[in-house]
């Protein structure tokens, strides 16, 4: 086992590498959703592995997301999904969105970067999967962020935008916490 500055159990030493470091991706997808809660990946390029953990929604309801308790979840999770794919000297590189604030500064050797290129569309497409699997079939791009956010308050609503009311088992999956819901 590896462990970190902090001696938290990261990963595992991989002695069939033999040297050869291999760059590890972070990056999250669903932030900008109000429904269901945030994915944090980690991401091999050099042999397509993954490895995607959630930050459950009710990070972002009630008081709890006004504490931002998301941020400290948000590092674990990427701890937990480094984890799954780090050997000994692995480089790794992590998105410098507000999300990861905690990991930053708890990871000040992960260096932030942009995360471009086929990673993007792999988390967003686990995304999709996991935005489908709450009952939210969401065919856009997530990057749109004005379009998924229409979509998201007319799927609330039970697929009527002019509606008063949201369906009540639909806001248990909602981010209702932030002020744009």
């Amino acid at each position: 086992k590896v462990s970190d500055r902090q001696g938290r159990m990261v990963g595992n030493a991989s002695p069939e590498r033999k040297g050869e470091n291999m760059t590890i991706l972070v990056d999250d997808a669903g932030w900008g959703s109000i429904i269901g809660g945030t994915l944090i990946a980690a991401y091999r390029p050099e042999t397509e592995e993954i490895q995607v953990r959630e930050i459950p929604v009710s990070y972002f309801q009630g008081d709890l997301v006004h504490t931002h308790a998301y941020l400290g979840a948000s590092a674990i999770a990427a701890e937990s999904a480094v984890a799954g794919l780090y050997s000994v000297g692995d480089p790794v590189r992590i998105c410098s969105g507000y999300i990861h604030h905690k990991t930053h500064r708890e990871h000040p050797n992960w260096k932030i970067v942009k995360i471009e290129g086929p990673f993007q569309a792999i988390i967003e497409k686990a995304l999709k999967d996991y935005l489908h699997g709450l009952g939210f079939a969401y065919q856009g791009s997530t990057e749109e962020y004005g379009k998924l956010f229409f979509e998201a308050i007319r799927w609330l609503k039970g697929g009527n935008p002019n509606r008063r009311g949201m369906e009540p088992e639909r806001v248990k999956l909602a981010k209702s916490g932030w002020r744009t819901f």
